[in-house]
């Protein structure tokens, strides 16, 4: 008879065993296991194919870094709504009392001599 126990776990007598791990040697289904690979095949120079998957890494990854910090400074620079609003408005005030100068007659300028 089973008993009872936290979840993720099965009792089995008077012993306990977790669902989590498996028996040692035995393949978990799915999953990739390791290759074994010999010390001179782990230092192999890398293949064409190996160095431009590097050279693109390389390049996303500094590119995407550019973009990290170019968001930051935007982040720092980036005018608030609030602030926008307040400028604009200012704006059209000085626009207003411009427009309202009267206009004069030109008048010529002579040098003086």
């Amino acid at each position: 008879m089973m008993e009872p126990t936290l979840e993720g776990t099965v009792k089995k007598g008077k012993k306990e065993f977790s669902k989590k791990h498996t028996v040692a040697g035995s393949p978990v289904e799915g999953l990739l296991q390791p290759v074994k690979l010999s010390r001179a095949e782990l230092y192999k120079e890398p293949t064409s194919e190996e160095l431009n998957r590097l050279r693109e890494t390389e390049s996303l990854f500094h590119s995407s870094l550019l973009r990290l910090q170019v968001e930051e400074l935007l982040k720092e620079v980036r005018l608030s709504e609030k602030k926008k609003e307040r400028i604009d408005a200012f704006l059209r005030d000085v626009n207003q009392r411009i427009m309202r100068v009267p206009s004069t007659p030109e008048t010529e300028v002579r040098p003086v001599v």
